[in-house]
């Protein structure tokens, strides 16, 4: 995993998988079999029943259809139970519903209808058997959906935010990782390979006597080896860069690429080197960049 990646999981990591892999759903179903148990059931088809319920509750977090068509299994078997053996457990027909809505899923209304004219006749209307209906009895089922609803839409919402706050958090560590390259590469990598320049001009050095001389060259070659083992920490580093896409290296023009061959010269002159003619080879290049040139062209 990448760093970006692991230090935003680790930070926001154990709620956004709380909301993501369905455990909302199996806490509330949990719950609702509770709510069953609490009055315990007399035969074995309310034991079925109360199983169905907390099995369709609990799944529909990653497979919601499928939480769904348990739920109304659970309360069509309901129908053919005496009104007083119809279990609370049946509440959690509302629990597919948040699922529905935290998932956003695209069934969403056709299940949150299926349930709710179900669910309402099952729980309310058989259940009460030859007892009227009061308005206090009727409001608690729409009361229940709205909280439902709402339950739904707030956990999509957090789980957004948390996206959000993961995304924001590896684009700034992208960022802090290019930057560490890009000192690392301007500072570091300089300094290695002018000490190398220098070991090895100190080599060349006729008055150098020849142990000397074959240390100096041990010393450019460690410098060497420790410039490109650092090129190659900031490559990596560089492959978490947001900017670029697809690997594709960045592209600068004939007038960038001109700056950068006589800022190198420069730096040749100033450390002894003899600078030939520079205009040819500027030439060359603009005429080949034709206006753009990939880095990734560039031979060191």
């Amino acid at each position: 995993m990448p760093l970006t990646s692991s230090l935003a999981s680790h930070r926001f990591g154990g709620l956004y998988r709380f909301l993501q892999s369905g455990w909302v759903e199996l806490s509330l179903a949990l719950l609702a079999v509770g709510i069953g148990i609490s009055s315990p059931p007399e035969t074995a088809l309310t034991w079925l029943t109360l199983a169905v319920f907390g099995v369709g509750a609990a799944v529909s977090g990653i497979a919601v259809l499928l939480g769904t068509a348990l739920v109304c299994v659970g309360l069509l078997i309901s129908l053919t139970l005496p009104p007083d053996q119809v279990s609370a457990a049946g509440l959690a027909l509302f629990v597919p519903i948040i699922a529905a809505v935290r998932l956003w899923s695209r069934y969403a209304i056709a299940i949150t209808l299926v349930l709710v004219g179900l669910g309402f006749y099952t729980m309310f209307v058989h259940a009460t058997g030859d007892r009227p209906l009061t308005l206090a009895i009727v409001a608690i089922f729409p009361t229940l959906l709205a909280l439902s609803l709402g339950a739904g839409l707030v956990i999509r919402s957090s789980r957004q935010q948390l996206e959000n706050e993961r995304q924001r958090a590896d684009e700034r560590l992208a960022e802090l990782r290019l930057e560490l390259a890009r000192e690392l590469h301007d500072n570091a990598v300089h300094k290695i390979s002018q000490a190398a320049m220098l070991a090895h001009m100190a080599a060349l050095h006729p008055d150098t006597p020849p142990e000397l001389s074959r240390e100096f060259t041990e010393i450019a070659t460690s410098c060497n080896d420790a410039a490109h083992e650092l090129r190659l920490l900031l490559t990596g580093l560089r492959q978490d860069n947001p900017n670029l896409s697809d690997g594709q290296p960045q592209i600068i023009d004939a007038d960038a690429l001109t700056a950068l061959i006589e800022g190198q010269a420069d730096r040749l002159a100033a450390l002894g080197f003899a600078a030939g003619p520079r205009k040819g080879l500027v030439s060359a290049c603009e005429g080949a960049c034709d206006g753009s040139f990939g880095v990734a062209g560039v031979v060191a």
